[in-house]
């Protein structure tokens, strides 16, 4: 299990928190609006403003919307790291753009927006960095808003290449990975493992998660680097070598750029922290 505690930053009214990865049992009624965002795919069980629990398969990158009022529980044996955004749904109307936008009516889960990716994996360096710039906090937050508003229409709909992508298919590709951190990983292997020719496996890919195959390889050894951080004393140059990259400077660009901090100043702040 994850022993990364949460993360939690306060922003115009509204409270952001970074959940970590790791196995979680919850069961609440928000007294206010909850939006999410899910850095990884995880599976479990679920029900909504009902008794009835059914499983559920979520993808990496998919937003969702919980409304006041609707019960929530939710389970899984391996969480993936979350983000949530809660806060009065007035100051959440607040942070739209768009004259005509409004917050989701109804739940939902699982939707993905390329900007709102960005925003989100914004937000997330802030609050695993440490560094609370109020300018670039709040244009990340107000992006994040708009795009929830916008997977919330009633007109959303799944672009068509994504719907060859399901979550098994999703599910095989990160098996791979996970299986292959110590190796190059080609895009033409992972087409194969789910049956689709490379081009098109690369746009559906794309459609269905917002992200590159590349990238997620990319998102999933760094994932691993932090838990070796956290949990074991092995060197940097050990850590680059178990999760795949082709030396310890590689692992460090590239934890940089989607942390936001080099991994010895993420293993040195692996202490509980609230950033206010």
């Amino acid at each position: 299990m994850d022993a990364c505690p949460s993360r939690a930053l306060s922003v115009n009214g509204l409270t952001l928190r970074l959940w970590p990865r790791g196995a979680y049992c919850a069961r609440y009624t928000p007294d206010m609006p909850v939006a999410g965002f899910a850095f990884e795919s995880q599976s479990g069980q679920h029900a909504f403003a009902s008794d009835r629990v059914r499983p559920f398969q979520a993808v990496a990158n998919g937003m969702a919307f919980t409304p006041a009022g609707c019960s929530i529980y939710s389970e899984a044996r391996e969480g993936g790291e979350y983000l949530t955004l809660t806060g009065p749904a007035a100051r959440l109307v607040d942070m739209l753009a768009g004259e005509d936008q409004k917050l989701p009516a109804e739940r939902f889960s699982g939707r993905v927006a390329e900007d709102g990716i960005a925003a989100a994996h914004a937000l997330r360096r802030s609050l695993l960095g440490g560094v609370a710039d109020p300018a670039a906090i709040g244009t990340a937050v107000a992006t994040f808003a708009g795009e929830l508003a916008e997977a919330g229409a009633p007109g959303w709909r799944r672009p068509p290449p994504a719907r060859s992508m399901t979550p098994r298919r999703i599910a095989r590709i990160e098996a791979l990975i996970d299986a292959e951190f110590s190796r190059p990983l080609g895009i033409a292997e992972m087409a194969a493992a789910c049956d689709l020719s490379t081009g098109f496996f690369l746009r559906a890919f794309k459609a269905a998660t917002g992200q590159t195959p590349h990238h997620l390889l990319m998102s999933r050894r760094v994932a691993e680097a932090r838990r070796l951080l956290r949990q074991t004393r092995d060197s940097a140059g050990e850590i680059a070598h178990l999760t795949g990259f082709s030396s310890q400077p590689h692992m460090t660009t590239v934890f940089k750029r989607l942390i936001g901090v080099t991994p010895a100043a993420y293993r040195a702040a692996a202490a509980p922290r609230l950033v206010t």
